[in-house]
Parts: structure tokens; C-alpha cells; sequence
């Protein structure tokens, strides 16, 4: 049993003795009440600990008392009426096959809307929750028709039907999406859900709409946290925005450069928000400190929720209404601080497209040396996006879904799930999986993966090679694309039967995670690690030992080992070998650095 257990567990055993300690006629007393709100968060935090069921019902136990004893016209009446529909929520999770709990968990968030007021900080959590209980109740009877007839028949909870409903709760979380004074990752959330009810009606109009306002707030919710639990939830509330964004905007009518330039913007924030390096936040740390840091702390105010009065303060040093308006302004004034900050930013040389999706001439340049492939699947819709020097395409894919992308996930070796682990070699003119020894799922898989997602783009894009052709292969880049981007691309194709009816006979893959990743590599000057003094050791090995020469074909290592002399010649010496022998190899790598 850890300390903090023991502490827990202290805690709860002083708190029943202080409400024990209460005469009958005091029951309601404001000290007890304050003792069983304390109870109630204790037993919570142990169910959500170890998942005992009892610890669930102690806790909604005390939650009711304190409702109980608390009288309507309190300020916090609809705070404590809250976590107690929260409470009736979890308990329908651990028994989901029991819906007059959920139905309960509905009447309370119902009843927590129509007693807090509209201005109200807490209102946008109210909404929110209220939305997304009426959420999971669509999820279970399984269509809009099935809640209707349920409302109809006095099964669900008693709503009037044409107050509420789906297009009530989609509403409801419209109005949580753009409540400002709420934390950005809470509005995010809340307009998913609301993209999520949209969605299921086919109103793509409504679903990108929502969705689009959600990507805007990206750049200002800030991920990091104590909890690496926590850490991970939110990361999860934002990973795939931006592809379901996209797949909607594609549905809505939207051009495919729009959808794309809304996709490029969620993964260049989202890889912000996870690595430190070659982001808009990293540059402008580097090359604008001061200002850096005053968009970094107020971003963090603003993505911070503001705790309910009665954590902030004891019950005799409660802020008054005043105060609360105080708060409110304090976050608008933060949020319009921190609008302007990004306009200075904005306004620094390089800095033009701060946090903002990238100019289609800034998307197309980056294909000068060989198209971009992004691949976009979700259950919305398959697509690839396909990015030239000239123009910004989409390509829908009909015969590759999610659920075969997750299929062909599962069907590669095991291990690290973000590394491409297959590969594939040409020898004697015909090509092979090595490696992991191949076994026929994958074969299958990746035969499957080249005719329906990796051959439609090389033909559209004019990549597919005839026979026998002996020009040098172009250069394509494999861009984001979520989990598309875990399997191997270069080694998708039939390695049995056709020699060239896979990826490597036709093109060079390069893989990036996101754009603004391949703009950072391809602008970063080599720099050594440390030190002045660098050499690097460049091992020119036109043909195999061994090997059949004819068949091995022209490798144009001459090119390529210039393309390398003339990146790192600047910062470092190259010494050069051509055609050596493994000792000469060794015992030169020695004394290079």
C-alpha cells in the first residue's frame, strides 16, 4: 500500500468521524456538509483508483446528501449537482446494460442547464455534459429514431421531445464550442461531439463547420500535464481532428487544397505540442525568446480551467458575483492578450504563417523535388492527397477503408508498431521481402496494400515505370497520414509472381511526418553536434560484391555521393571511399568524426 493510499484512507476515516460526530438535528449543518462533499471526492478518487463498485456507491451516497442539504438558491447547488450526475455516469459504465441509471445521469445534467444561468463560468461544462450523456444514449439504442421512440414511450428519461433531442444536444455543444472564457481543449471537445451528431445524420455543412472551429483553437491548448495518464487522454481528444476534419470538408463540397492546407495545420500544431523540435514553437524560441515565452504562458492561462470557488476558498471567503464577472474578464482580456501576441509574431520576418495552415505556393514548392503523397483515412472517407509543383489533387480510394488499414496493421510483425520493420530488396532483377521472415498474411497484406491504395496514386500521378525501364527512379515523399504512416509504403507490391508490381521498382520513398518537417529539414543547415572540427566518411559502393553487375543495374552512386559532399562540405571535411574493402572500412570510420 503506497503512502498516498494511506493518506486516502486517513482522510476518509477523519472525515466519517467528523460527520458521526454531528447531532440528528444537524445534520444539514454546513460543517457536515462540507465533510461529506470531502467524502464523496475521496471515495471517488478510490473507485477511480481500483474500480470497487462499493467505493462508486459511497461516493454517490455522500454526492446526494450534500445535494440534499444544500438549498437551491446556493451558489454551488448546481456545482454539487453536477458531480452527482458525473457520479451516476460512471456508475452506468460500470453497468451499462442498466439504463435508469443513465437515465438519471440525463435528468440531473437536464436540471444542472436549467439552473445555472447563461453567463455562468461553469455553463459550458453544464452543456457539455448534459450533450454528451445524450450522446451516449444515441450511441446505445443505435439511431436518432430509436431515441425518439424511446422519448415517445417514457423508456428514456422525461424530456420534451421537441426541446430536446439529437439536434437539441447538438446545439447545446455548438454553444459549448464557442463559449470563450472555457478552456480550449473542453471547447474542442465539445464540438467533436457535436461534429459526431452532424456526422451521423450526414450534415456535412453542420460537421465542418464545427470541426473547422475546433482545429482554430488547436494552437492554443497546451498538452503537457503531471499525469502521464492524463498527458494522454488529451492527446488522444486531438490526434485524429485533423484527418476527420478534412474527410468532412471533402464530403461538405470543399476543394481538395482547402481540406489539405485545414489537415497540414492540425499535424504542424499537434507535432508541436509533442516535440520540441523543427515546429513553429521551436523557431520561435530559438530566434524570439522574449516573445516566445509571453505566447507560451499565456496560452497556458488560457488553456486552464478555472477551479469552482469552493476549491479556491473556504466557504466564509467565497468570492462574491463581483469577483466572478472579475474572473470572466480576466479571461477574455487573457484571450484577446494572447490574439495579439500572435498578430507581433505573425508580423516577424519568417513568421508569417505562425500556427496558421500553409499558402498553397508553399505547399505545391516543397513537391519541386518529387510529389507528396498524404493519405487521409478515416471512417469517414479514403483519400490521398496529392501534392505536385503545379496544383494540390485528391484521389479517392473506394476499395481501402479503416478497417483494412487496421487489418494490414495487425498483420505486421510484431514489435515496435511505429517503425516500418518490413523491407525489400532487388536482386537479379526481382524484388523480395527480407528481414523478418515473410510469411504469407504479410505477403498477402502487402500485395493487398499496393492495389488498392499504393498503385492508384503512382498511376495517377504518371510513376508507374514499363518493364525493362532503366532510367533513374523518381523521389516520392510519403507525408503524415496517421497510422498509414506505421506501414512499410516502399515494400507495398506482389515480391512473387510480378517482379514489378510493388513500390520500389517504380519510385524512391522518403517518409515525413508532417510538411512544416520536411520545410525545417530541408532549410536546416548542417551543423555538427559539437565541436568545429568534423569529417564524414562517405562509402561509394556501386555494385554488390559478388554480385551479377548486368543485373544489378546502374545505381547512380556518383550522384548521390556528390548531392551528400555538396549538404555537409560547409560544416565538415569528406573523405571519400570508392569501392573499398571492409577492413579499409574499418579501420578509416576510426578516425573520422
Amino acid at each position: 500500500m503506497t503512502r498516498s493510499e494511506d493518506a486516502l484512507n486517513s482522510a476518509i476515516d477523519n472525515e466519517l468521524a467528523a460527520v458521526v460526530a454531528f447531532k440528528e438535528n444537524e445534520r444539514n449543518h454546513a460543517g457536515q456538509i462540507r465533510c461529506k462533499h470531502s467524502l464523496q471526492a475521496h471515495f471517488s478518487e478510490k473507485y477511480r483508483r481500483h474500480g470497487v463498485k462499493n467505493d462508486l456507491k459511497s461516493a454517490i451516497s455522500f454526492a446526494q446528501d450534500v445535494v440534499d442539504g444544500t438549498p437551491q438558491n446556493d451558489p454551488y447547488y448546481v456545482t454539487h449537482l453536477a458531480s452527482l450526475a458525473g457520479l451516476f455516469f460512471d456508475s452506468h459504465l460500470s453497468v451499462p446494460s442498466d439504463m435508469t441509471i443513465l437515465d438519471e445521469a440525463v435528468r440531473l445534467a437536464e436540471l444542472c442547464v436549467d439552473l445555472n444561468s447563461a453567463d455562468n463560468l461553469e455553463q459550458a461544462d453544464m452543456l457539455s455534459n448534459l450533450s454528451f450523456v445524450y450522446h451516449r444514449r444515441f450511441q446505445i439504442t443505435g439511431s436518432a429514431n430509436d431515441l425518439k421512440e424511446a422519448i415517445k414511450r417514457g423508456d428514456a428519461a422525461v424530456i420534451e421531445e421537441s426541446e430536446y433531442g439529437l439536434e437539441q444536444a447538438m446545439k447545446n455543444l455548438g454553444k459549448a464550442l464557442r463559449l470563450p472564457q472555457s478552456p480550449p481543449l473542453e471547447r474542442i471537445k465539445a464540438g467533436k461531439a457535436a461534429a459526431d451528431i452532424a456526422i451521423s445524420s450526414e450534415n456535412w455543412d453542420e460537421a465542418a463547420l464545427y470541426l473547422t472551429e475546433s482545429i482554430d483553437l488547436l494552437p492554443w491548448v497546451a498538452l503537457r500535464s503531471k499525469s502521464r495518464e492524463d498527458y494522454r487522454d488529451n492527446l488522444k481528444q486531438v490526434s485524429n481532428l485533423g484527418s476527420r476534419t478534412a474527410s468532412v470538408l471533402l464530403k461538405a463540397q470543399k476543394s481538395a487544397l482547402i481540406s489539405f492546407q485545414v489537415l497540414e495545420k492540425a499535424r504542424g500544431v499537434i507535432s508541436s505540442l509533442v516535440l520540441d523540435s523543427g515546429s513553429d514553437i521551436s523557431s520561435l524560441k530559438e530566434q524570439h525568446p522574449d516573445l516566445c515565452s509571453t505566447y507560451c504562458a499565456l496560452r497556458k492561462i488560457i488553456a486552464t480551467s478555472i477551479p469552482p470557488k469552493e476549491i479556491l476558498y473556504p466557504a466564509h471567503e467565497r468570492p462574491s458575483a463581483i469577483n466572478e464577472v472579475s474572473m470572466f474578464s480576466r479571461r477574455t482580456k487573457d484571450i484577446q492578450e494572447l490574439k495579439e501576441v500572435e498578430d507581433k509574431i505573425r508580423k516577424q520576418p519568417g513568421f508569417e504563417r505562425f500556427q496558421l495552415a500553409p499558402t498553397e505556393k508553399e505547399i505545391c514548392e516543397l513537391a519541386q523535388e518529387g510529389p507528396i503523397v498524404s493519405y487521409n483515412i478515416t471512417e469517414v472517407g479514403s483519400h490521398a492527397f496529392l501534392i505536385t509543383a503545379q496544383a494540390v489533387q485528391v484521389l479517392p480510394l473506394p476499395q481501402f477503408s479503416i478497417t483494412q488499414l487496421k487489418e494490414h496493421i495487425e498483420k505486421m510483425p510484431t514489435g515496435n508498431r511505429s517503425r516500418r520493420d518490413a523491407k525489400a530488396i532487388i536482386k537479379n532483377d526481382k524484388s523480395q521481402i527480407e528481414g523478418t521472415p515473410p510469411t504469407k498474411l504479410l505477403e498477402e497484406s502487402m500485395r493487398s496494400l499496393w492495389e488498392d491504395a499504393v498503385e492508384p496514386v503512382l498511376s495517377q500521378l504518371g510513376l508507374l515505370r514499363p518493364r525493362g525501364c532503366t532510367a533513374q527512379l523518381p523521389c516520392i515523399w510519403w507525408v503524415g497520414g496517421g497510422l498509414m504512416l506505421l506501414l512499410p509504403l516502399h515494400v507495398a507490391g506482389n515480391h512473387q509472381d510480378n517482379p514489378t508490381d510493388n513500390t520500389m521498382s517504380h519510385v524512391v520513398s522518403s517518409y515525413m511526418p508532417t510538411l512544416k518537417t520536411l520545410r525545417f529539414s530541408r532549410n536546416k543547415t548542417f551543423k555538427p553536434l559539437q565541436g568545429d572540427n568534423y569529417s564524414i566518411l562517405i562509402v561509394a559502393m556501386p555494385q554488390t560484391p559478388d554480385s551479377d553487375a548486368d543485373s544489378d543495374g546502374d545505381l547512380h552512386i556518383d550522384t548521390e555521393v556528390e548531392n551528400i559532399r555538396q549538404h555537409v562540405e560547409s560544416s565538415a571535411s569528406v573523405d571519400i571511399l570508392d569501392r573499398p574493402t571492409r577492413d579499409q572500412v574499418l579501420e578509416r570510420i576510426q578516425t573520422v568524426s
